[in-house]
């Protein structure tokens, strides 16, 4: 089975001044076969850190619940919160660690701390970028372009979320696994709202 009907699904995630936004589409599937139109690939890691996955859902839970109990053990042991980097190398040390036995992600850390708002992207084998924005799955062609269009540095937490939202959108009306809605993260200095926004059908001649 290939790389793409593997890494199914459409998730983004979009670097602000005063935040960040990680947002993703509902539709579990296994290659074309559609599993679930309620699927959650948004997960809360600390008060200001979370992350989003593409790929196979229980890889993607497993590694959530992994990598948020280890960062509670270390902000108990350090009695400070956890970096926004401290969670994307922990995560970055459990895929590598797997590499030749690999969870079938993709994933993205996203956070606010003391530096400010990061956007973490790693690959399947732990490979670890900071960027201002990305795309992963099945979805990220039509998804990055929608973004590269409208990003500006700059942007507030607010437009980052609307382009989140389009970018999600274009992509679930043209890859056949992405779709059922857009969930939504908001993480700022105050903390992660939560939030789903419904995908309207496109107008069919």
């Amino acid at each position: 089975m290939s790389e793409y009907e593997i890494i199914t699904g459409t998730s983004v995630g979009i670097k602000a001044v005063d935040g960040v936004v990680l947002a993703s589409e509902k539709r579990v599937a296994y290659g074309f076969y559609l599993l679930s139109k309620s699927g959650k690939k948004l997960f809360k890691v600390t008060d200001n850190v979370g992350l989003v996955s593409s790929g196979v859902l229980a890889d993607m839970q497993v590694i959530s619940k992994l990598v948020r109990a280890n960062i509670s053990i270390h902000e108990m042991e350090a009695k400070r919160p956890a970096s926004t980097r401290a969670v994307a190398k922990f995560l970055s040390q459990v895929l590598f660690q797997n590499r030749y036995m690999p969870f079938l992600v993709e994933a993205m850390v996203g956070g606010v701390d003391e530096s400010g708002p990061h956007l973490i992207v790693l690959d399947a084998a732990g490979a670890l970028i900071e960027d201002d924005f990305a795309s992963l799955g099945t979805g990220a062609r039509t998804a990055i372009g929608i973004i590269e269009t409208s990003y500006k540095q700059g942007l507030s937490v607010n437009d980052a979320r609307m382009i989140a939202i389009n970018a999600i959108r274009e992509a679930s009306y043209r890859d056949a696994v992405s779709g059922d809605g857009v969930d939504l993260m908001i993480i700022t200095k105050e903390g992660i709202r939560e939030e789903t926004v419904p995908i309207a059908q496109p107008a069919r001649l």
